[in-house]
């Protein structure tokens, strides 16, 4: 009897190994397991998506593991999603993060990468109920969470996380939300329309569910400026109880218009309440309302919810006879009617400019990549919570530089200049008057707008290395001006390979600051408070592009290390250095002339006790600088 079964186990062997394909020693595989942050749990029926060529996605087993295999070679990415969960790249350090922040896997020929680890975080619940100014509940209303962002511009926007909306009962509930700091946003539909972007599409549900005066567009705990709103903090795996109040009080505005050109009040006027656009991707909401007496020259508009607006009056289109605007005026609506506004119209005006190069002159190719236009603002800051948006058009200049920006209304505004990185605008000049430092302001009597160009634009290398003086890999460094932090244009970032270097070119002739971060969410870097921490603790290169700390002496021109303490919050920066860029003659830093051959200044760094590092270097513009930034793990 044993020896028939072992006959059945020879032929049974036989026959598998007889149908065996052979295996492909040139394809590659990946695969690992998706395990809960903490715990080490296995997460199953998680979605593991495979980013590159192929494209691919499977399904994690009961044991949480994942693999691909009969890859060619390339590089790819992987993304985890799961009920539950923060979605996640492998690599990734900042949760919620866009896609493409996690580490990058080089797969060659034949090879098998195993136990690629990714760790979920759980996700936390908001919940709570919706009540009017009565304490009565209120139905229908949406419940956002909100996550203030920077755009590439430098503007501050609030993104969307997660959406609820009121029952019969006033009951909300956010699910699945990833851990962190959030605004909560409040807001309805009203009869006419909303003022404010905060949503779109009716209640839903049963076609029998009402509502009556909408609820005016506001922030926990019942404001209307998001500068004055609180933040709740959302933690991983627990659920967070919060009740907020809507108000359904409606208020009135009142005022006065007046042509700027008779002093008397226009014959015909149209008066537009926008609401101001705070969520990201949101388009803000104009009303035209006509309640205009054009005998008195005043306005009235009613029923308008609580919340922050921008008042202006028109007159007929623009390039039409007698067309005109008012500036912008910004309305807070709260808790009363807001009276006495006065609104003067100006005609719109068109304003000619020049583009200059010290140099040689563009390409028609370059000169094809110019755009001029112009960006409300207000005491100097852009506005980005309105739609007017650019003023003027994007204007391609002529093959002489000449151009003209049309239809301006009359305001403050800042410029916005579009070029080639191999450029940086050297000044610009609005009726004699600087104006790249500096706003715009137009008048009904326009100026000459001139701008200036230059090719001395400055490259700046460096590498950035961890507390064991190894290459830190996918850390980003942040070139930051040390002065006008509102102008976008003078940021550059870059992201370091698998040496950790790193390469930032195009930059003006100024003092920056270099920073290096692990842990940064997108464009955080123009939000000061990830900066206040170690703002003072950088270091000037002196003129000769060294500088001494502790041990060693100031004109030891080798590099050093530096370890900078861990920071206390996820985005807090981890080091950085100082660099002095110039263009013409002079000394900033080992600044030494413009446009120059050679590889730049030598940089130096230092080891404190226990406080964070800096170290510094003067570069000119035209050349080059390298140094070393150190990490700390």
């Amino acid at each position: 009897m044993k020896l028939r079964v072992a006959a059945a186990g020879c032929i049974a062997l036989v026959f598998m190994t007889s149908f065996v394909a052979p295996q492909d020693l040139s394809k590659s595989s990946i695969e690992g397991a998706v395990i809960q942050v903490g715990t080490g749990s296995p997460i199953p029926d998680a979605r593991v998506m495979l980013m590159g060529n192929p494209a691919l996605a499977t399904i994690t087993d009961r044991f949480g593991k994942y693999s691909f295999v009969g890859l060619g070679p390339g590089t790819y990415r992987i993304a985890v999603a799961a009920e539950g969960y923060a979605r996640q790249e492998d690599g990734q350090r900042v949760l919620g993060g866009p896609q493409g922040q996690g580490t990058a896997l080089n797969l060659t020929s034949g090879q098998a990468l195993k136990d690629i680890l990714i760790r979920l975080t759980p996700t936390g619940t908001v919940t709570g109920h919706v009540r009017n100014d009565r304490q009565q509940p209120a139905a229908g209303v949406q419940v956002q969470l909100v996550s203030p962002v920077y755009g590439p511009t430098g503007d501050r926007r609030l993104m969307s996380v997660g959406i609820g909306r009121s029952n019969d009962r006033g009951e909300y509930r956010i699910y699945w939300v990833t851990p962190g700091r959030y605004y909560v946003v409040t807001g309805s539909d009203f009869p006419g329309g909303s003022y404010q972007s905060i949503e779109s599409g009716g209640l839903g549900g049963s076609p029998n569910q009402f509502q009556g005066p909408g609820y005016g567009v506001a922030f926990h705990p019942v404001v209307s400026d998001p500068k004055d709103a609180t933040f709740v903090t959302v933690q991983s795996g627990r659920e967070t109880n919060l009740d907020v109040v809507v108000s359904q009080k409606l208020y009135r505005v009142r005022g006065r218009v007046v042509d700027a050109r008779s002093g008397r009040p226009p014959g015909n006027a149209r008066i537009n309440l926008q609401g101001r656009r705070f969520l990201e991707g949101a388009g803000a909401v104009t009303r035209t309302l006509p309640v205009y007496d054009s005998a008195t020259g005043t306005f009235e508009v009613r029923d308008v919810p609580p919340g922050l607006y921008y008042l202006t009056a028109n007159l007929q289109e623009p390039r039409t006879a007698g067309a005109g605007t008012s500036r912008p005026m910004p309305i807070a609506v709260s808790g009363s009617d807001v009276d006495g506004v006065i609104l003067t119209v100006e005609p719109f005006v068109s304003i000619s400019g020049r583009i200059r190069i010290d140099g040689p002159p563009l390409s028609a190719q370059e000169l094809n990549t110019l755009r001029v236009n112009l960006q409300l603002s207000a005491d100097g800051k852009r506005l980005a919570d309105t739609s007017f948006g650019g003023i003027g058009g994007l204007r391609t200049p002529n093959a002489d530089g000449s151009f003209i920006l049309r239809d301006v209304m009359p305001g403050e505004y800042r410029l916005s200049f579009f070029h080639s990185p191999n450029y940086y605008v050297k000044q610009a000049s609005y009726g004699g008057n600087d104006v790249l430092n500096q706003p715009i302001v137009v008048s009904s009597s326009p100026s000459t707008l001139n701008i200036e160009l230059s090719p001395n634009v400055a490259r700046i290398t460096g590498i950035v290395v961890n507390s064991r003086q190894q290459p830190a890999p996918n850390i980003q460094a942040v070139l930051i001006p040390e002065k006008d932090r509102d102008r976008a244009e003078l940021y550059s970032s870059a992201t370091t390979d698998a040496s950790g270097g790193f390469i930032l070119t195009g930059i003006a002739p100024g003092d920056y600051k270099v920073f290096a971060w692990e842990l940064l969410e997108p464009y955080a870097y123009f939000d000061p408070k990830n900066l206040e921490p170690v703002e003072q603790q950088g270091t000037q290169g002196n003129r000769h592009g060294v500088f001494g700390c502790n041990n060693r002496s100031a004109h030891d021109p080798r590099p050093l290390m530096f370890k900078p303490l861990k920071p206390t919050t996820d985005t807090a920066p981890r080091s950085y250095l100082f660099v002095g860029v110039e263009d013409g003659a002079g000394a900033v830093g080992a600044g030494v002339g413009a446009g120059g051959e050679g590889s730049g200044s030598g940089l130096g760094a230092g080891v404190d006790d226990g406080r964070r590092g800096g170290f510094g270097a003067g570069i000119r513009a035209g050349a080059g600088a390298n140094g070393v930034l150190g990490m700390s793990e």
